[in-house]
């Protein structure tokens, strides 16, 4: 369930980015984020990614960074550790390009919001999650290449059992 609602997300926020069409939530109380020196720099280089994620980010001296408004969906979600998060992601990929700036910011969202290993869901829950997954681009994988599902042949199955 992870991994398939990480790789639905992840396109959703991919199209977000290419369509300039993500809608903000402005935050009661903004959270500060306070960075390290390296960070700032690379928090330079995908600011403007990052708002048309939906994110507003303002500065508020001495690495520190005030978070006033974040993605619709992301309830929930503690906003610093995903600023952190985020900036973590790109620094450690050594990105610069564009399109892979924006392949890492939304994975690393995706990842952040998808639904946590081992939450139940109900069959409509499963159903609606199923029905997006098949709607995506890749059903086979999460965008870092691991598994979403194997199908299993009956005569695998019945194997088991002997």
């Amino acid at each position: 369930q992870h991994r398939a609602h990480v790789r639905v997300l992840f396109e959703k926020y991919l199209n977000q980015l290419a369509d300039h069409k993500s809608t903000s939530q402005r935050m009661l109380f903004p959270e500060a984020v306070q960075l390290q020196p390296c960070d700032i720099a690379v928090l330079d280089s995908i600011i403007e990614e990052m708002s048309q994620l939906g994110f507003e980010l303002t500065p508020l001296g001495a690495f520190n960074y005030g978070i006033n408004s974040i993605p619709v969906g992301l309830e929930g979600i503690n906003p610093s550790n995903l600023v952190s998060d985020m900036i973590a992601d790109v620094l450690e990929s050594g990105i610069t390009i564009r399109d892979e700036i924006n392949q890492s910011l939304s994975l690393s969202m995706a990842r952040n919001a998808a639904i946590p290993y081992g939450q139940v869901l109900s069959k409509e829950e499963t159903a609606d999650l199923l029905e997006r997954l098949f709607q995506c681009n890749n059903t086979n994988h999460t965008p870092d290449g691991k598994k979403v599902y194997t199908l299993l042949s009956k005569s695998y199955i019945d194997n088991l059992f002997q």
